[in-house]
């Protein structure tokens, strides 16, 4: 039995009523990175659903691999805070 589900973002999507799994329908292809930089691995915090919150490779997703480049290295640098 599915529910349907409104998150910040206005969008409803549906979720199962006994497990509580939301029902992600995006087929959009995605285009990660595993960027290294001075020795160590660049990664993001994920700010939307799903997972908002967790430490995830930059990405991005769009309709020609060139989308896919282009919005892999903006994730990457846009919001770009060294931890050392």
């Amino acid at each position: 039995m599915l529910a349907e589900l409104t998150f910040a973002d206005g969008k409803v999507r549906q979720q199962c009523g006994r497990c509580g799994e939301v029902a992600w329908r995006n087929p959009l292809p995605v285009g990660m990175a595993l960027v290294e930089h001075e020795g160590r691995l660049v990664l993001i915090r994920r700010l939307a659903d799903p997972l908002a919150g967790y430490w995830a490779p930059p990405a991005a997703s769009g309709a020609a691999i060139d989308e896919w480049f282009y919005g892999v290295v903006r994730d990457a640098t846009a919001r770009w805070r060294p931890t050392r």
